[in-house]
């Protein structure tokens, strides 16, 4: 099992474990901030039948938000996502190239916490978000080809979870469980240098998201 792995395992383990009766002060008039985060960095070789292609790509998610209780355990919220990613793609023969993304979104929802007074408490997350990405893949190899920028549009109905652990009635650790299914709305505009017009796609998807390290994010929050 991999360190990472290890150490959501453990935590995960260290909160139920922990989970004793305490007020949590999820009461309505509550309001809470919070900031979550996630970072990912994975290498990927892939074998052909004649040579090895290697991926290394990082991601990084910032999520500040707002969250008001208009009833006990349930409350509406706003935030945004920030996120930056890279991909570097290398093939045996030779190619190479680099895609660069940036983002920002603006996200409405609500957390649905659990009806307990214990320590750890479980939350469903459904959500509306849009985001706005920009990035350009640029090619690397010896005989470079043109340079590409992409914009994209993304509007979408999210449902995930987590779990938030009370270190006092004031202070919350959080682990998100990303988005576990999505209806997403997409139109992308590729424009490849020297080519006059853009490469437009759109797309209407349903996805279920399986869980694997990029999709937890962890953080802290301030209820008062």
């Amino acid at each position: 099992m991999k360190k990472k792995n290890l150490m959501i395992v453990a935590m995960l383990t260290f909160m139920i474990s922990s989970s004793v009766k305490l007020n949590a002060q999820f009461e309505a008039g509550r309001k809470m901030i919070g900031l979550n985060m996630s970072y990912n960095s994975e290498e990927d070789v892939s074998v052909g039948s004649t040579s090895n292609n290697t991926r290394k790509s990082t991601n990084m998610q910032l999520s500040p938000q707002f969250n008001y209780f208009f009833n006990n355990n349930i409350s509406l919220g706003i935030g945004i996502a920030i996120l930056n990613s890279s991909i570097e793609d290398e093939s045996a023969w030779g190619g190479k190239s680099k895609t660069t993304t940036s983002g920002f979104g603006l996200m409405v929802g609500s957390r649905i916490y659990a009806n307990n007074d214990h320590k750890l408490r479980f939350y469903a997350n459904p959500q509306i978000g849009l985001m706005s990405i920009s990035g350009e893949k640029e090619d690397l190899s010896s005989t470079p080809g043109p340079k590409q920028t992409m914009k994209s549009t993304n509007m979408g109905l999210m449902v995930g979870g987590g779990f938030t652990y009370m270190l006092s009635k004031n202070w919350g650790l959080d682990l998100g469980i990303g988005n576990l299914a999505a209806v997403t709305s997409s139109s992308m505009e590729v424009k490849t240098e020297g080519i006059a017009d853009p490469d437009t796609q759109k797309s209407l998807d349903f996805t279920l998201t399986p869980l694997d390290l990029g999709t937890f994010t962890f953080g802290i929050n301030y209820f008062f």
